[in-house]
Formats: structure tokens, sequence, C-alpha cells
């Protein structure tokens, strides 16, 4: 424990004279996210061509409602995915809340019943409640839920045909022109309230601060690099120090680096960024949680780099695998683009990135609302990530020593 001490507080005093790299290591999120906090505030053009995904409860299981599911199908725009079962109601809310895919469809079982005796009655009142409920996840954009919505009144329109659905409604025989206002009930996935719509700095803040933390690739990997050139490593090795005991020096002190950006960049969200127009941060109820999901991705953050540093035998190669690998990580788990305007293959994808798993995990606290229970399962993947990378770093190296 003392040798483990003595070498964090080694690391400590080396951080400590590279006032430069800290500089960067904290300048340079806060400035991605003031400026793409500004950037996105400008709606972000939807894809029209992007095969949307929806999840469909049926109750009804009748003629009418299995038409409506085959002209889903015929559209070419919409790929119905029928949940089935006692826990569809709740696999339905989890998946939506995951935000894979943004969009799902509950047919009542009153739907064919309530159709046919509209139809019957010209005369009747216009019934007001939804013909069938449009559910949403909390990170799809105005624009994909405007068109989604759009598209499912378009099919119910033309369910019995304009005519029929016009005395459905209520409305006169040989109604035309204009769109039919047909009645359906919206719902946002969420634990009993509408959770808040996805801005520029919600998106921003917590794609940017993931990036951020796992941007210690660099300095961590060249000052462990460094060591191993000048005989350092070398030297504690033939004290007979673990390779694992050397690895886990690193982590304490890169740890408080990346929680000292966490607090930094959340702040530039909540104060810095409305003093230049963009949107005011809102951290959600779930403190611990963030600090719970924080720590996970510093860990994980860690563990990569000391990973890339094994791994690599000069500065070059791990500033340059290092780099290459965070921006790919980061395009594929939601930081460059988000995950919402991602086609539905590349939204598969990002479940492989970790930098996905932590900003699934941040979006939970800030955007959804959620409790801090809600981050264990991406808290665990990323620990789990670390430990591994961790591991394969401390055996690279003893595997060097030989």
């Amino acid at each position: 424990m003392d040798t483990l001490l003595a070498l964090v507080l080694k690391e400590l005093r080396v951080l400590g004279r590279d006032r430069h790299g800290l500089l960067v290591l904290f300048l340079m999120p806060a400035i991605f996210i003031c400026i793409m906090s500004l950037v996105l505030r400008a709606p972000i053009a939807e894809h029209n061509d992007t095969l949307q995904s929806v999840l469909v409860i049926d109750h009804d299981g009748g003629p009418l409602a299995k038409t409506l599911l085959a002209q889903m199908r015929a559209v070419g725009k919409l790929r119905p995915t029928l949940l089935t079962g006692a826990d569809a109601a709740a696999e339905l809310q989890r998946r939506l809340r995951a935000g894979t895919p943004q969009f799902g469809l509950l047919i009542p079982a009153d739907f064919g019943r309530r159709v046919e005796s509209s139809i019957g009655d010209v005369h009747a009142k216009p019934d007001t409640a939804g013909l069938v409920t449009l559910y949403y996840a909390p990170t799809a954009l105005p624009q994909a839920r405007a068109l989604f919505r759009v598209s499912v009144t378009a099919l119910l329109a033309s369910l019995e045909g304009r005519q029929l659905v016009a005395r459905l409604l209520g409305g006169p025989p040989g109604t035309s022109g204009g769109m039919l206002h047909i009645p359906v009930t919206e719902v946002v996935a969420g634990h009993g309230v509408e959770a808040r719509m996805p801005n520029a700095v919600q998106q921003s803040v917590p794609a940017w601060l993931v990036f951020a933390m796992f941007f210690v690739v660099i300095p961590l990997s060249t000052a462990l690099i460094v060591e191993r050139q000048q005989g350092s490593l070398l030297r504690l090795r033939s004290l007979g120090i673990p390779a694992l005991t050397v690895m886990l020096a690193r982590v304490p002190p890169y740890y408080l680096i990346n929680l000292g950006q966490m607090l930094a960049m959340l702040a530039v969200g909540v104060w810095v960024v409305p003093l230049l127009g963009g949107n005011t941060l809102n951290l959600g109820h779930a403190p611990f949680g963030l600090f719970l999901i924080g720590s996970a991705t510093s860990f994980a953050a860690i563990g990569f780099a000391l990973l890339i540093a094994a791994i690599a035998r000069t500065s070059i190669q791990a500033t340059t695998f290092g780099g290459v690998a965070n921006l790919a990580l980061g395009a594929i788990g939601g930081v460059m683009v988000p995950t919402a305007v991602m086609t539905p293959f590349m939204q598969q994808a990002a479940g492989f990135s970790p930098m996905a798993w932590a900003l699934n995990g941040f979006l939970d606290i800030i955007l959804r609302d959620e409790s801090w229970t809600a981050v264990l399962p991406d808290a665990g993947k990323l620990t789990l990530f670390g430990l591994i990378c961790l591991l394969l770093a401390a055996a690279s190296m003893r595997r060097a020593d030989r």
C-alpha cells in the first residue's frame, strides 16, 4: 500500500508540472461545448429516406388493425415490429427510453369496433379520443415526431377511404381537400411525466464531456512511454513492484482530473452557454447518478488509455492510435452525430462503443430525468470495460519485461 501511495504521489507531481497539458484537457471540451451548443440550436435536418422502426402493440387483432399494419409495411418508410405477451407494454417503454427505436404504436382493443360503429352513424359526434396511441423516445427530434405523426394519420385516413374516415369523424359525406384531423394520443416514454425535449446543450455537454474524459489517452500514454524510454519503468520493475501496481498508480490522479473535467463542463453548460445565447443545461434531480456515471466513464477511459500505452512503443504511435480510436468511438457512439439521426444499422453499432454507454448514462439523468439506479447498467459495462483494459495492459507490460 505504501508503494502504491508513493507511486500515486509521484504521478500527481508529474501532472502538476504539465500545466499546458492540463489546460488543454479542460479548455478543449469547453470550447467544443460552447460552439456546438450554439451551432446545434438550428433544427437538425431530418433524413426522410431513413427506414424507421416502430414497436407495435396490437390489443385489437382484428382485420382493420391488421390492415393498418399491412399498410405501414407497404409504405416503405415504416417497419412495424409486433410486441406480444404480458410484458409488451413494459418492453415498449424500456426500449423507447433507451432510444432504440424512436417510435411506438398502441392499437387499442376497441379499435375495429370504434371504426365500424362511427362509420355506421354519419351524424355521430366527432370522437376526440385517440384511435391509436403514438409513443416517442425522449430523444426523438421534433421533426421526426411530426413526420411519424403525419405518416400514421395518413395511414388511418386511407384505411377505409377518405369518405369513410370523414363519416367516422362526424364530417359530412363528400368531405375533400386538406388534411383530415385524425385524433391520436401522443405519449413520450418515461416514468409518468413527459420527458423534456432534447436541445443543443443537452446533446453537446454530455457528448463532449465523455470525449474529453477519453482524451486523457494522449497525455497518459505519452507519460508512460516516456518513463519506459527513460528506464524509470524498468527500475520500478527491478524493485519487484508488480505491473498491475504500476498501472493502478495512474488511476487516482487521472480520475481526479476527469471529475474536475465533469464539474467544469457541467458548469459551462449551466452558466457559460446561456451567456452566449444558448440553452441552459438542466442537471436533473439525481446528482449521485451523475457522479456514478462520471466515475465509471473515467475508469473506462483510464483503462483504455493504459492499454494503448502498454501496446504502443513510441509516443507517436500512442498519440496517433489513441486519437484515431477516440474519434472512431466518438463518431459511432453519438458524440459527433446524435444517434437519433443515425440509420438503424448505425444505431445498433453505437451499442458497442463505450462512449455510447457513457453518453446514454448522462442522458438518463440530464434528459430523461431518471433516478441514479437508471445508470447502473451503463456504469457496470463501463467499469467492466475499464477493468478488462487494465488487466490487459498489466499483462502486456509483464510480457514486455520478459
